[in-house]
């Protein structure tokens, strides 16, 4: 029963998660074109408010993380504990390890560091991890400290 279990996890989440848009032929052939599309439209997004601050005078990089921290956080804690319920539930010991640290690391906005020193990005032993598409928003956040 535990084996179901787990694989209808696996399979669920495979299929929800992961997109089917076709692989564009790069030297890295797994990448998305939605991160590439992310990477666009939030940067062009989170540009255009601090530009239109900037120049009415109004840029605080207090006020721009609050607003930023007010408009992820409560979406990243609903998804983060949702996770936890079904890895807790589906997951093995070494899995809940592994979640628990995938979170703490999204959490500080590190996972792209976390989950390069566990693996290489777009290998198959993070495919499972339902926390590893937060890579991406911790290297934007990274851009923004820079």
């Amino acid at each position: 029963i535990e084996l179901q279990k787990r694989y209808w996890w696996h399979q669920s989440y495979r299929h929800c998660c992961h997109s089917n848009l076709p692989y564009r032929s790069s030297p890295v052939n797994r990448r998305f074109y939605c991160v590439d599309i992310f990477f666009v439209i939030s940067g062009f997004l989170i540009t255009t408010m601090i530009w239109r601050d900037n120049e009415k005078g109004d840029f605080s990089f207090t006020l721009f993380y609050e607003k930023r921290l007010r408009r992820l956080f409560p979406a990243f804690f609903v998804m983060v504990i949702i996770c936890f319920i079904f890895v807790l539930y589906f997951g093995l010991s070494n899995e809940i390890s592994m979640y628990a640290k995938s979170a703490l690391s999204s959490l500080f906005y590190m996972s792209n560091i976390f989950f390069y020193t566990q693996s290489d990005y777009f290998s198959s032993d993070l495919n499972l991890n339902p926390l590893l598409h937060t890579w991406s928003l911790s290297v934007e956040e990274q851009f923004y400290l820079i």
